[in-house]
């Protein structure tokens, strides 16, 4: 089997660190890969650590005429099977098969509620969340061109991240989350429940453009001495296995790859009703869930579950349940596979 992957993307984000744990996996299990990824961004070299074949591309506006030829070229050359496109501006620059002299099957992979007017070429949809399939299906795609195919996360390989290596005391209770810093992600309002949270420590592992913002701001709550900025972890692994509950504050979260690494290293997780979150969760059993931009019940959330041991640990055992049941590496990748033959066949 042959395929050419496509994103565009970023250098950190959840749908990226998800297309190269697949490619690397597509590659342990012997399938052929030839990745375009966006000129300048990390993942060009990551990929070529794993020996895969990349090329870098534009990617730019609708007007790269660069990016359609290379990517027409690139197909000719490789002969893929399937070109399987991330997000909308990958999938908007594959041409159609019955425009070139080698067939494929065209699979575009949807992490968000992206505008469907980009993918209405396409053979195959892949929605990473059940509620992304539904929409799918109400913009008009038929239920047979869709294809429900969750995350998975890697499981905990490594040693717990010493505490003092990030200016926190070794008996502090520690909250992290691991997220792009967005107006989405609602990490204004995890400051806002730091307030009263005291003697609680909160790890912020993520960069983006709310940065400044949300630095500003917990100086001027009075919660800087206990917040610490870690900038973006590709391997979350140490700090997952040091922390005490992993909080995800979206106000929009499509899914949460948060939640399935806090289940994969065994730790409780408290979130909002976002979609993703309320999807995953089932309240008190697996997770805490609370309502979305409400500091004042998230702060109480976070200090009862850190009072109740009992229900830590029902929430650690079910949350690791729920992972092995479903979004581990091997179950996952199993499912691309027999995806991939069903659309071939």
């Amino acid at each position: 089997m042959r395929i050419l992957q496509a994103i565009s993307g970023q250098n950190n984000g959840g749908a990226e660190a998800f297309f190269f744990r697949l490619a690397v996996a597509l590659k342990e299990e012997g399938i052929e890969q030839e990745i375009l990824v966006r000129k300048n961004l990390r993942w060009g070299n990551a990929l070529r650590s794993e020996k895969i074949s990349v090329q870098e591309l534009p990617f730019k506006g609708s007007i790269d005429g660069l990016t359609r030829l290379r990517f027409r070229q690139a197909i000719q050359l490789f002969k893929p099977d399937i070109v399987l496109t991330w997000m909308s501006r990958a999938t908007s620059f594959c041409p159609k098969s019955k425009e070139l002299d080698t067939p494929f099957v065209h699979v575009a992979r949807l992490g968000g509620y992206y505008n469907i007017k980009y993918y209405k070429n396409c053979d195959y949809l892949i929605a990473n969340t059940e509620k992304i399939f539904d929409y799918i299906r109400t913009s008009g795609i038929s239920r047979k061109k869709i294809k429900y195919l969750p995350n998975f996360v890697d499981e905990n390989k490594t040693e717990p991240t010493d505490k003092s290596v990030y200016s926190t005391p070794p008996d502090a209770k520690v909250i992290l989350t691991l997220s792009r810093f967005h107006p989405n992600k609602g990490l204004e309002i995890l400051l806002e429940a730091m307030t009263n949270l005291q003697d609680v420590y909160l790890w912020l592992a993520g960069d983006g453009e709310s940065w400044d913002d949300l630095e500003k701001l917990s100086v001027k709550l009075g919660v800087r001495p206990r917040v610490r900025f870690l900038g973006w972890h590709d391997d979350p692994s140490p700090l997952l296995s040091s922390c005490d509950l992993v909080i995800c504050p979206s106000r929009i979260e499509p899914l949460g790859n948060v939640i399935l690494d806090a289940w994969a290293h065994k730790v409780p997780v408290v979130a909002t009703t976002s979609d993703g979150p309320q999807s995953l969760i089932k309240n008190k059993k697996n997770g805490i869930l609370v309502p979305v931009d409400d500091s004042k019940t998230l702060s109480l959330a976070i200090k009862n579950l850190l009072r109740d041991p009992k229900m830590i640990r029902r929430l650690i055992f079910e949350g690791k349940r729920t992972f092995d049941s479903n979004f581990t590496k091997g179950i996952v990748v199993n499912k691309y596979r027999k995806f991939f033959k069903e659309v071939l066949a």
